[in-house]
């Protein structure tokens, strides 16, 4: 079962304009986790997830 957060749990856009560009970024997630409800009239596409590599970095 896919998880399911809130808005505020994402920090990160990922905007992918074509579709292979958006084939090879899904390729790179790990988690699918459910829709969560759209504004009437956003027909933009998102697909909520966690990279395959979620650690954060420092420098």
């Amino acid at each position: 079962m896919p998880l399911r957060l809130n808005h505020n749990a994402y920090e990160v856009a990922w905007i992918c304009p074509m579709e292979v560009e958006q084939i090879a970024a899904m390729e790179m997630l790990n988690e699918e986790h459910e829709r969560l409800p759209q504004p009437l009239g956003n027909t933009n596409t998102y697909c909520l997830n966690i990279p395959l590599c979620p650690q954060k970095f420092s420098n």
